[in-house]
């Protein structure tokens, strides 16, 4: 099966603490997956891991690598109390939902922001860039090679 790579973002300020989930967990991890792509995320496949806010916040902090394909999944208990509204506390405590296990290979000393991505010639069109409000995004393989030369030589 072909490599596919991945942008998987997070928003710390309506939906998800992701810092202090970070703070908390080791390098293991679930994330949520859009149903329109569960055909095509699967073990093996690469993602950069977004944090959503304004420019001087948004972009990469994380690469990781997805350890299994999706399957429907319960929120783990301890990630609960991470949501920010009660709602979705409640939603995914009950609710499976569409998700994949993730390794974090690379933790980043400092994040690529938004406005380095947008002034890459090869960046400048990832799909997280025009349509923000999703969770998932497919990259190219020359976008996610010019992730990782963004990225080279800046983990911790």
């Amino acid at each position: 099966m072909e490599q596919r790579f991945w942008i998987f973002q997070a928003n710390p300020k309506t939906t998800f603490r992701i810092f202090d989930w970070w703070f908390i967990i080791g390098d293991d991890d679930l994330w949520g997956i859009l149903e329109r792509y569960r055909s095509r995320v699967h073990k093996g496949d690469m993602a950069a891991i977004w944090v959503a806010g304004k420019d001087d916040v948004a972009g990469i902090y994380r690469i990781a690598e997805i350890l299994t394909d999706p399957e429907m999944m319960l929120e783990p208990k301890e990630a609960l109390p991470f949501w920010i509204k009660p709602e979705d506390r409640n939603k995914y405590s009950k609710v499976p939902e569409l998700k994949v296990r993730i390794h974090y290979v690379k933790k980043l000393k400092h994040p690529i922001l938004r406005p380095s991505i947008r002034s890459d010639p090869i960046l400048r069109d990832l799909t997280i860039l025009r349509f923000a409000q999703a969770r998932n995004f497919p990259v190219t393989d020359r976008q996610w090679q010019g992730i990782m030369e963004l990225t080279a030589g800046s983990s911790s």
